[in-house]
């Protein structure tokens, strides 16, 4: 429940006009760097980036292209449920009086459903998109996933607040 109700804080954030930007839970404000792992995140949609630049076939480019085609059908479906339910969250924790912590944690199920629908869905085209590549290109793939999962350790290294800086102090 405690992980819930941090998850709520963006929502929150924006409902009052927080001064940081909030964009799909995560905080760009100082000393928040931007999220690198994409959409999804390992595996999901945040994968798709390791897949370019390889050398395909048309045939496979025809492939990969209907398997996005398919993705994608019911994409704006799917936003707009969320984005409702974040609207329906919002509403409930800026209400004057006591919060209904039953409806809330309804509300909060039904986003966690939601997200494991797409979590399972970006899956199943990561898995349809190994399923077309060859293994050289799925070994160029990896070869490219661990350079950048390297560049974003060396990163998240150079973000961290030196010994003397205080986590709060902004540059």
């Amino acid at each position: 429940m405690k992980r819930s109700l941090f998850a709520l804080v963006p929502v929150v954030a924006l409902a009052i006009g927080g001064g940081a930007t909030v964009a799909h839970g995560h905080s760009f404000g100082p000393g928040a760097p931007p999220p690198m792992d994409g959409h999804g995140g390992p595996g999901g949609m945040g994968m798709m980036p390791f897949f370019h630049g390889l050398d395909l076939t048309k045939k496979q480019k025809a492939q990969i292209s209907e398997i996005m085609k398919e993705a994608h059908k019911n994409r704006p479906a799917d936003h707009g449920a969320d984005r409702d339910l974040h609207d329906k969250i919002a509403e409930l924790l800026l209400a004057p009086g006591k919060v209904d912590e039953a409806q809330l944690a309804a509300l909060m199920k039904q986003e966690d459903d939601l997200r494991q629908q797409a979590e399972q869905d970006r899956m199943q085209i990561a898995v349809k998109i190994h399923n077309v590549l060859t293994d050289e290109q799925l070994a160029q793939a990896k070869a490219r996933f661990t350079k950048m999962q390297s560049l974003q350790a060396e990163m998240r290294d150079l973000m961290k607040p030196s010994a003397d800086e205080k986590p709060n102090d902004a540059p």
